[in-house]
């Protein structure tokens, strides 16, 4: 496994690393505002069927 497989990156992406593991910490590092409205998201999507 390439090393930038075991990082979560794809080997073929043109996104520079640096950017990539900041954009992975601001995605598991959430304000209470952004987990909020990704819920409601995924809550209108199951309710609208996907169609939102």
């Amino acid at each position: 496994m390439s090393e930038a497989n075991r990082e979560g990156f794809l080997a073929h992406s043109n996104i520079d690393p640096k950017t990539g593991q900041r954009a992975k910490k601001l995605r598991t590092e959430m304000t209470k505002a952004e987990a909020a409205m990704w819920n409601m998201l995924r809550d209108l999507r199951t309710t609208t069927g996907g169609r939102a």
